[in-house]
């Protein structure tokens, strides 16, 4: 009887789990198919006023070209559950990548600011028609933009050894949206003693608990930038709730010595911090 009893139990368990799960793929699939519908309709307004600013620029013999671009907000690049397609296609914006083909300079636009600057363009276009328009500086061009930061990729870099107060001294690839490797960054962290001293070797993590000391960070130099993004190259980068970023390297370097040094430092590590280098990761 106990047996026939836990037998039908189980059965029951399992039917709402059954239950459950498909509800839930059911959820998830007209979630991801409303996303769909909002991104064509955006899409279906957006690549004919493409087609339409690209052809006014050739007609006014300009270098610029524009470009269609998916954008996706989401950090993670892992393989990814039904529920995170459905919110990474929720999560994901149609731009505007916009190329000058003389200087190789590259721009991205939002959809309200192309539609702002096509605006613009148009206005010009028929002050061109008419022979009216008149020469103006570069930041009369709506066609132009100042240079703007383009994020490639990130970096990650995983912090268990200073929990040990072992130096990193690495490489790590960075990664675009898809997990494509676009470049290599030479990164060092450095622990020391608030007075610059040596640091021994910590065999257990907990006995970083009370210490204080300092960490020197070295962002030494990035390897391999596409040659579109190598434009005025720097790094910016988030070290537990530290926003931090390098200078500019002036020009264009596909290979960008940057030199960058910061030093943080930690009176008393407590646990968040020893959770943090555990756990964690800086971002670069």
């Amino acid at each position: 009887m106990y047996d026939l009893y836990t037998y039908i139990k189980n059965t029951y368990i399992q039917s709402v789990k059954k239950i459950e799960a498909e509800r839930k793929k059911i959820q998830n699939e007209k979630k991801i198919l409303m996303c769909r519908k909002k991104l064509e309709m955006s899409l279906d307004k957006l690549i004919p006023k493409l087609k339409e600013v690209n052809q006014v620029a050739q007609e006014m013999e300009k270098p610029i070209v524009f470009e269609l671009k998916l954008q996706q907000r989401s950090d993670s690049i892992e393989a990814l559950t039904a529920t995170e397609q459905a919110d990474r296609l929720a999560a994901m914006d149609p731009v505007v990548v916009v190329t000058n083909k003389k200087t190789g300079q590259r721009w991205i636009w939002s959809q309200k600011k192309f539609d702002q600057r096509r605006f613009m363009i148009m206005d010009q276009f028929h002050q061109f028609q008419e022979g009216l328009l008149q020469k103006g500086s570069a930041a009369d061009d709506p066609f132009w933009d100042p240079p703007s930061s383009v994020m490639i990729g990130r970096a990650f870099m995983y912090l268990k050894a200073l929990s040990h107060l072992v130096e990193i001294d690495e490489k790590f690839d960075v990664v675009d949206i898809k997990g494509k490797g676009v470049a290599k960054i030479s990164v060092k962290i450095l622990p020391m003693g608030l007075d610059n001293e040596e640091l021994d070797y910590l065999r257990e993590p907990k006995e970083l608990l009370g210490m204080s000391f300092k960490l020197k960070i070295v962002i030494q130099s990035v390897e391999g930038l596409p040659d579109d993004f190598a434009y005025y190259p720097k790094v910016k980068f988030l070290f537990q709730d530290k926003n931090m970023e390098t200078s500019e390297v002036p020009g264009k370097s596909v290979d960008p010595k940057f030199g960058w040094e910061n030093e943080l430092e930690f009176n008393s590590a407590d646990e968040e911090l020893l959770d943090y280098f555990l756990h964690s990761v800086a971002v670069f």
